[in-house]
């Protein structure tokens, strides 16, 4: 009754954005991806997993998509102490084992599957982590005990601290007025005003410190009309760069690309240089704009 209740009290709270997640959905491109589209994203293989016990690691695997979906090293100490969990976490971790390798489980649900099959690799790990402290308890190890097996779990991940680098992901070498209090920026927060700027580069590619309107979200669960619009892949991309897809031409200026941060983006003279860097697109001049 206790957990009818606490479910209960969670969907209410939730209830709203799941909604508009639901509402959203409908627009976007994620509905329309079938099996095909889901396993060419990504997938796991099965000796993969045998990275998740000892720390090697090869550039492919570590840097492609959805790598912080399924690239984990648990040590082999938390697979032994999970080798004492609960049996039915085995089912659970096997379950979601075989659907990210995105073979025949995966296919036959795929309908409900809104993402890849690489991310369940995160799910097993998961799995896991609670398997191991679940059969840890049944040690009954004592606090000297448990401290000296957290100085031996910290030493023998400290092996595969090379092999996960975390540049670019998350990765800061400045204090944040060095990204977002730049002239570029600041010139751009007083003349943009609500048109797009197009290529604004990490980590301001989103635009939200400066209030900049960016690109807009183009990845695998953007609009679906809008992604035919600008002519990104049907299963999404960063596309911070208009150019990385489409020529210069009127949908530019229709999309409200007031300014571009690079290069001239074409021998078109409606282009203006600002200053070095920085061009500014003469053909936007109003709001009437598409999206």
């Amino acid at each position: 009754m206790e957990l009818l209740i606490i479910i209960s009290i969670a969907f209410l709270i939730s209830g709203y954005q799941v909604w508009r997640c639901f509402k959203y959905l409908k627009k976007s491109i994620r509905l329309s991806h079938n099996y095909n589209d889901k396993i060419e994203q990504g997938t796991m293989k099965l000796w993969e997993y045998l990275f998740f016990i000892i720390p090697i690691r090869y550039r492919d695997y570590y840097d492609n998509v959805g790598s912080q979906g399924g690239n984990f090293y648990l040590t082999p100490l938390v697979f032994f102490f999970a080798l004492f969990g609960n049996p039915l976490g085995w089912i659970f971790v096997v379950t979601c084992m075989f659907l990210s390798l995105g073979g025949r489980l995966f296919k036959l649900v795929h309908l409900i599957m809104l993402r890849l099959p690489f991310y369940w690799g995160y799910f097993v790990a998961l799995g896991i982590v609670a398997l191991s402290v679940d059969g840890l308890r049944k040690f009954a190890l004592n606090n000297q005990q448990l401290i000296l097996l957290n100085i031996l779990l910290g030493n023998l991940l400290f092996f595969n601290k090379g092999w996960l680098p975390v540049y670019p992901y998350n990765h800061w070498t400045k204090p944040p007025s060095a990204w977002f209090d730049t002239p570029l920026l600041k010139y751009l927060e007083e003349n943009a005003r609500g048109y797009r700027v197009n290529n604004l580069p990490y980590p301001v590619y989103h635009g939200q410190i400066n209030h900049i309107k960016s690109m807009g979200y183009m990845g695998g669960n953007h609009l679906k009309e809008q992604g035919i619009f600008r002519g990104v892949d049907r299963v999404g991309a960063g596309a911070y760069n208009w150019f990385d897809f489409l020529p210069d031409s009127v949908k530019l200026d229709q999309y409200g690309v007031k300014y571009h941060i690079g290069d001239r983006p074409s021998n078109d003279p409606k282009w203006v240089k600002v200053f070095d860097g920085l061009w500014e697109n003469k053909n936007v001049l109003d709001n009437d704009l598409v999206f």
